[in-house]
């Protein structure tokens, strides 16, 4: 069973119902998640408290994807992409999902990547 206990996870999805289901599922595992739909709000939620990791829409309007991309990885926060795009180019380093999936398939490939960062910093 996926759990998060009381960790922060940053959700940017453009797309309100996506966005409710994938929230209530990691609220249900024990998660604090703040939720983003557009470029402008995920930024500020990314500077007001670091999560411990994120799941980013990659399909956001314009160059937002990448510019999260860029802004997650300089503040050193693991992350997820969940979209119903093809991978973005030049985006090999990072989990991706294809859209639709399962929840529990997004909660477990955040499980997977804070436990391998913790693994990292041991």
């Amino acid at each position: 069973m996926v759990t998060f206990s009381g960790q922060r996870v940053l959700l940017i999805e453009d797309e309100p119902f996506v966005a409710l289901d994938i929230t209530q599922s990691f609220e249900q595992a024990g998660a604090h998640v703040s939720a983003a739909h557009t470029l402008k709000d995920a930024l500020r939620l990314l500077r007001s408290e670091v999560p411990a990791a994120a799941v980013l829409d990659f399909g956001l309007p314009g160059d937002a994807g990448k510019v999260l991309c860029d802004e997650l990885k300089a503040a050193a926060v693991p992350y997820v992409i969940y979209s119903g795009y093809p991978r973005p180019e030049g985006i090999n380093d990072v989990p991706f999902i294809s859209k639709p999936a399962c929840t529990d398939e997004v909660l477990q490939a955040v499980q997977d990547l804070l436990t391998t960062d913790a693994n990292r910093l041991r």
